[in-house]
């Protein structure tokens, strides 16, 4: 393929606007930790402002996703079919929405911890959080990957990257495991309401992890395809 051609088709790239849209999912991933903070220390005004913030993140997610789709070109000339930019659009989405769903959890229950779940907890979700920044780091080697086509050192280490990726999302698994022990050995001593919003925000948080290393296994089928 001629020089020119292929800088074509990697101007017509729809991956910078998938990053860019990514971005914003990563932020409001990050803002899990500093609601889960206030409401550790009790602060629901900074819970109810940073999830507020949380779901503006993910409203303009979905507004560029949808800007996306409606401007994605329907062409032969795709680097990659239109059909497999949009399955990743989507699963992305999903991405914003468990970090929405978490957030609102934890702002609308004013879901007050016990002391003994703490540490779990935040284990838990900072394990969840750092699946998502693997996936940030690996949405950013994209534009490389194509001018590779998908082959060579990028396409290595992209999937040493993913690989990475879904072991630290196992260790995420293992942390939602050692929460629900910790839960189910208090549930005597918790009021039902606070034990099916405490489990909920544990598989919530696992839900995060989960889908995040679905986005990642998608970028590894379009890489195989």
């Amino acid at each position: 393929m001629p020089d020119n051609v292929l800088c074509g088709l990697i101007a017509r790239s729809p991956f910078k606007q998938l990053r860019n849209q990514f971005s914003q999912v990563h932020q409001a991933v990050q803002l899990l930790v500093p609601v889960l903070r206030s409401a550790l220390d009790e602060d629901w005004a900074t819970v109810t402002s940073t999830e507020l913030h949380v779901r503006e993140l993910n409203q303009e997610s979905e507004r560029v996703a949808r800007d996306i789709c409606l401007h994605l070109p329907n062409s032969l000339f795709m680097p990659i079919p239109r059909s497999d930019i949009l399955s990743l659009l989507h699963a992305q989405c999903d991405l914003a929405q468990h970090a929405s769903e978490i957030a609102r959890l934890i702002s609308l229950t004013t879901l007050a911890i016990p002391a003994a779940l703490q540490d779990e907890i935040r284990i838990h979700l900072l394990r969840a959080v750092e699946v998502v920044r693997h996936l940030m780091r690996i949405m950013g080697k994209l534009d490389e990957l194509l001018e590779s086509r998908f082959r060579g050192h990028e396409a290595v280490l992209v999937q040493t990257m993913i690989s990475e990726l879904i072991n630290v999302e196992h260790s995420s698994r293992q942390r939602r495991d050692e929460a629900t022990v910790k839960l189910l050995g208090m549930k005597d001593r918790l009021p039902a309401a606070d034990l099916i919003a405490l489990d909920r925000l544990i598989e919530l948080i696992a839900g995060l992890s989960a889908q995040a290393k679905r986005v990642g296994l998608r970028l590894e089928q379009l890489m195989a395809s």
